[in-house]
């Protein structure tokens, strides 16, 4: 038995799911002629629809992927662009998988299931290219991700599959910076005024405690915070501007970051003991890599 992708006969679909991350509700589209359900999975035929993925060159290139449609193609499609366009606010990261099925040709053969590309939606734009009911969603790649690490080394070859078994690096949730959980507070949004809100005091705002690493949060919609000063504590300004109904008042949750140094853990927050980032001294060689001669 042979497999389909070694065969110079064989045809190919793909398989393409939006995953939104708070819910983990998913949206299933493929270009085959018909709706396929393989392992109960629902698989909506959607032949107009049009991929575009960077070629994989073995680099850790962070192109991204476009994929083009029209919105009324059917009920899922259109579902999910009233959800991530419908009034135009934030809305929950959405995570995106492309699978390449290569079917065989002969009978007997057997098919193979690719993974070229897997990201995160950075962004969705309606009538794209002057196309009446048509969208264009930009797709980030995970790799492009890759550049936030807390100063790993990365001078040497992984003997891993990138995002294989094995590979420390996962593919679907993406990499964040360091957030401090357990001082997650739930404050009441008193105001907005564009990117800024204004919320109920509190004692964790004070002092050094940095939030511009951290995010406020409310029914999944997770916004970063862009600056905060802790003169005037009770305010953040958030890098968008938030959903309208958070000012109804309501209710979110506000946690601060970190900067991923020592220093941070010493004086901000007391907690040297658990700090988890890498060292701050850097030997004049990596001896894992070289022979320091």
């Amino acid at each position: 038995m042979t497999r389909a992708i070694d065969d110079s006969k064989k045809e190919s679909y793909l398989l393409i799911q939006f995953t939104i991350t708070a819910t983990g509700d998913v949206s299933r589209f493929t270009n085959w002629a018909t709706t396929i359900d393989p392992g109960g999975e629902n698989w909506v035929s959607t032949p107009t629809i049009d991929v575009t993925w960077p070629n994989n060159t073995g680099t850790l290139s962070a192109n991204g992927c476009i994929i083009k449609a029209f919105t009324e193609e059917n009920a899922t499609m259109l579902a999910l662009v009233d959800l991530l366009l419908g009034d135009g606010a934030p809305t929950p990261a959405v995570e995106v998988e492309i699978r390449e099925v290569i079917r065989p040709v002969t009978i007997g053969d057997t098919a193979t299931v690719l993974i070229p590309f897997r990201g995160r939606l950075l962004r969705a734009v309606r009538n794209a290219g002057g196309k009446s009911k048509r969208v264009r969603f930009e797709v980030q790649s995970i790799k492009s991700r890759l550049d936030i690490p807390l100063g790993l080394p990365c001078n040497h070859h992984c003997p891993w599959q990138f995002m294989g078994r094995g590979c420390s690096v996962q593919g679907g949730g993406g990499q964040r910076g360091p957030q401090l959980i357990v001082e997650r507070r739930v404050r009441s949004v008193l105001a907005i005024n564009g990117k800024e809100i204004t919320v109920d005091s509190d004692p964790s705002l004070t002092g050094s405690k940095s939030f511009q690493f951290g995010f406020v949060e409310r029914n999944g919609v997770r916004i970063g915070v862009q600056d905060w000063d802790p003169l005037d504590p009770t305010k953040l300004v958030l890098r968008q501007q938030p959903p309208a109904e958070w000012a109804t008042p309501s209710a979110v949750t506000l946690v601060p970051g970190c900067d991923k140094t020592l220093l941070a853990c010493q004086d901000d927050w007391d907690n040297e003991e658990n700090f988890g980032g890498i060292g701050f001294a850097i030997p004049a060689y990596n001896p894992h890599f070289e022979d320091g001669s």
